[in-house]
Parts: C-alpha cells; structure tokens; sequence
C-alpha cells in the first residue's frame, strides 16, 4: 500500500514539474538617460508558455530594438547595451554634446498559430531629422521561429500581385493635390513588395517606410488586404488566440 502511495506522489510531483505556465503578452517599458541620451522603450513581451519559445521571440524582439543602437552583442540584453551606449557617448567628446533619442512603442496581434508584433521606432542621433521605421515581426507561436513570406504565403508572386493591384488602383484615384509622388525608378503598376509585412484585425498589413518607394515628403504607405481576400493565400488559420 505504501508503494502504491509513493507512486501516485511521484507522478503528481512529475506532472506538476511538466506544467506549462499560461502564455499571455504584456507591454514592458526600459527607461535609461544620460550623457545626452533618452531613451523610452516600450515592446511587446511574451510571458509563459515553453521557456524556449519566449526566450526565443523575445530576444528577436529586442535584438530589433537594439539593431539602431549597437548590434555588436546578439547576446546582451537590451538595457546592458543601452547602459554601455551612453556610458560610451560620455567619452566621446565629438559626440555628448548631440542629443540622442531612442523611442519606441509596440503591440502585438495573436492568431492561433501565429503571433505578430508591430513595432513603432523613432531614433533621433543627430541631423535634421529623426529615423522613424515600423517594424513587422511574425512569429510561429510553437517553435518561437521567425516567419518568412514563404513560411506565411503559399504565392509571393501572387501577395505582389494582389499588392501592385490595390496600390496601382489606390495611385491612379489620388487627388490632384496630393503630393504623394514615387520614386523616378519605381513603377506604380509594378511596385516591389514592402520589407514588412503583419497581421492585424482588420487583414495583412503590407507596410513602406518612408524611402522605401518613396521621398520623405510623401510618407508612409500602408496597404490593408482583408482576411476575405487573401485567405487562400494563407498557410495558417484566421482564429485568433484566446
């Protein structure tokens, strides 16, 4: 009776260490000043869940972050780089008296399968103007695996199509007065495929940084495809996550 007794314990003791905490998603914010610098970052960070997998998609978060401040150090945490960074520019007499500042903000928008964080950052080191860049990371919510166009899309070819359809149609009805105008070697008909692409509730977010098609003046260019149209494109499920 009493071996029976300590097998039952055993196994209880086991299943309880197999336990997996709930996932859930929280906003985190790092604060650091000095030497010229502010920095206020806030993201997007997963908690629970397989350790592996939310160490795995946090650390591309914050390696996103840090790429505009010192990605020399993969492997440091994001505020020992910003700590090292304006200790660094204390030193520099060229460079502490320039103001710096690192901003950003995130959210992040959950599907069963798929998890896609928006980050919004705005980095001011120095010239007229700051460096402003949204960011689209997509993530595989059982491996922690950053997703490529290819792992998301059954057709690229088909995703640039259905893109240069909607921005050819969205160009040729502007207002006479808008001053949105391309760049000389881009073709509105032919338009490349954006560098980010994410999920939110509205459809699949095709996103163009300013340079990237186009002159600062002109902006930002965000095109929406909605779930309706696209979904026979996708290589996941449209359930979002409760």
């Amino acid at each position: 009776m009493k071996r029976v007794g300590m097998l039952v314990l055993f196994a209880s003791v086991l299943l309880g260490c197999n336990k997996v905490a709930p996932v859930y998603w929280e906003n985190i914010e790092i604060r650091k000043e000095g030497n010229g610098v502010e920095a206020v970052l806030n993201y997007p960070y997963r908690f629970g869940g397989v350790d592996s997998v939310s160490t795995k998609i946090n650390m591309c978060v914050e390696n996103e972050l840090k790429m505009d401040i010192d990605d020399s150090c993969p492997s440091c945490s994001l505020d020992s780089v910003l700590t090292a960074f304006i200790e660094a520019k204390g030193k520099d007499s060229i460079l502490l008296p320039v103001p710096y500042a690192f901003n950003s903000d995130g959210v992040v928008y959950r599907l069963k399968d798929v998890a896609s964080v928006k980050l919004e950052k705005v980095y001011y080191t120095g010239g007229a103007n700051n460096d402003w860049q949204v960011v689209f990371l997509n993530f595989d919510m059982k491996t922690g695996d950053l997703l490529s166009e290819e792992d998301m899309f059954t057709s690229v070819d088909e995703l640039t199509a259905m893109v240069q359809k909607k921005f050819a149609a969205r160009y040729a009805e502007r207002d006479t007065t808008d001053r949105f105008v391309l760049f000389d070697e881009i073709d509105p008909d032919k338009i490349p495929l954006a560098a980010n692409i994410g999920l939110t509730p509205e459809g699949v977010v095709v996103f163009y940084n300013l340079y990237e098609i186009a002159p600062r003046s002109s902006g930002q260019t965000e095109i929406v495809i909605p779930y309706s149209e696209i979904r026979p494109l996708l290589k996941f499920e449209v359930v979002e996550d409760k």
